[in-house]
């Protein structure tokens, strides 16, 4: 697995009374990334995904007490995919004023839309964080300088999404798939 640099940097913003939240392209990494960060924290992390229809009709019109009784015994709130739940700058700016002691985290692939629907609500509440593709230098820290020059023209080809690197006999069928998913 490669070292991503936000690993080190977002855990110094956590619980300070303010959502996290965490855009980039599909297949960047978010939810590997926020997995990682959590599993270092002491305490129990609730895992939510926003393409869940359960998880979208529970969150719909919720209160803080609803909001309040789901996240009893946890530390941490991850909303995956966040931008696909219905007011959902509401839903976190109910648990940055009303419910401060547990960390909420939300990733979204459609930054547009979650910033559009976090922006107004969360004026002030949140901390935002973009993770790309992986960037040369978190390639050479996991390999070496003279690999990743090495690779260079291959990265620029195909590009440095996580399964393109970690996954070298898939990088064509990977590369292509991406390219078609936001091409058409």
């Amino acid at each position: 697995m490669i070292k991503r640099y936000l690993e080190d940097v977002i855990p110094n913003f956590m619980f300070r009374g303010k959502a996290i939240l965490i855009f980039g392209p599909r297949q960047a990494g978010k939810t590997t990334l926020v997995k990682k960060i959590t599993d270092q924290i002491d305490g129990q992390c609730l895992f939510l995904n926003g393409d869940e229809h359960q998880v979208k009709s529970f969150l719909l019109h919720a209160s803080k007490e609803k909001l309040a009784g789901m996240v009893a015994g946890f530390r941490i709130l991850v909303i995956d995919e966040a931008q696909k739940i219905d007011d959902i700058g509401n839903i976190l700016k109910i648990f940055t004023d009303s419910i401060p002691e547990v960390q909420v985290i939300a990733t979204g692939s459609s930054a547009f839309e979650l910033m559009n629907k976090t922006s107004e609500s969360l004026t002030g509440r949140k901390f935002e964080f973009l993770l790309f593709p992986l960037s040369f230098a978190e390639l050479v820290d996991h390999t070496d300088i003279l690999t990743e020059r090495g690779s260079l023209e291959e990265r620029l080809v195909k590009g440095s999404y996580p399964e393109v690197v970690s996954i070298p006999e898939f990088s064509v069928r990977t590369v292509k798939s991406l390219a078609s998913s936001y091409l058409f």
